[in-house]
């Protein structure tokens, strides 16, 4: 069960969360060298983490799959303005322009017969919609022969609100 119809509150911490799904059995069956690289200034986000997780883990299992065998993949959590990024690259084959806009519509897939294990066609459009959900967003960018590069902009996580007694007496 995916768990996407329950809102996301949590304060998510990206050095824990975008590094756990890092290499599956996919990553280590293709060869795949995976690079983890988290700005400690990177703020935690708000959203459901285990959401956050599963975007994750669908953006790195993607580039594992659809990159060369022995490729790399770069997962970067950085600032960006008021939040924080996720992105996550490969040194594959890219993506020709006329696809970009569709890589997000439930079960669109860019070639059927293209090299890799088959899916469903649903993984981007999950990562979109827990992006959405998080008040974030997903930038694609990616060009043929040069690879891709899918990042997550994520909204920072509310501070916690003072304890009533942090604030000094309240006045009628």
């Amino acid at each position: 069960q995916v768990g996407i119809s329950r809102p996301g509150a949590d304060e998510v911490e990206l050095a824990a969360r975008a590094g756990a799904p890092v290499v599956g059995e996919r990553g280590l069956d293709r060869g795949a060298r995976v690079v983890l690289e988290v700005d400690p200034a990177a703020p935690p986000v708000a959203g459901d983490a285990d959401e956050l997780e599963l975007a994750f883990r669908n953006l790195i299992d993607n580039a594992i799959k659809y990159g060369p065998e022995g490729g790399e993949v770069r997962v970067a959590a950085a600032p960006d303005g008021g939040g924080a990024r996720v992105a996550v690259s490969d040194d594959g084959p890219g993506i020709a322009a006329e696809h970009l806009p569709r890589l997000t519509e439930r079960f669109y897939r860019v070639d059927k017969a293209r090299a890799g294990p088959p899916g469903a066609g649903l993984g981007l459009a999950i990562v979109k919609h827990v992006a959405r959900r998080c008040g974030g967003a997903l930038d694609i960018a990616s060009e043929p022969g040069r690879g891709s590069r899918f990042a997550l902009r994520l909204r920072r996580a509310p501070p916690d609100p003072p304890d009533a007694g942090e604030s000094g007496d309240i006045k009628p």
